[in-house]
């Protein structure tokens, strides 16, 4: 995801061992990150889900006899 957006999502290693930032506001940014990440892949896997339930819903109601 760092290659993707290198800007916005910064390894917590990488922020720790080649910058200046301090432990703490390093952490502090890991967290947010994480909080933003998780959140990412939560809303995927419910949009991932409707897309089954809907096609079984519509696979049902077409295919039943």
């Amino acid at each position: 995801m760092h290659y993707a957006a290198p800007k916005k999502i910064i390894p917590l290693y990488s922020m720790v061992s080649f910058t200046e930032i301090p432990y703490s506001e390093a952490m502090r940014r890991w967290r947010k990150q994480m909080k933003l990440v998780n959140f990412g892949i939560g809303l995927g896997a419910t949009a991932t889900l409707a897309a089954v339930a809907t096609a079984a819903a519509w696979a049902y109601t077409r295919f039943r006899r």
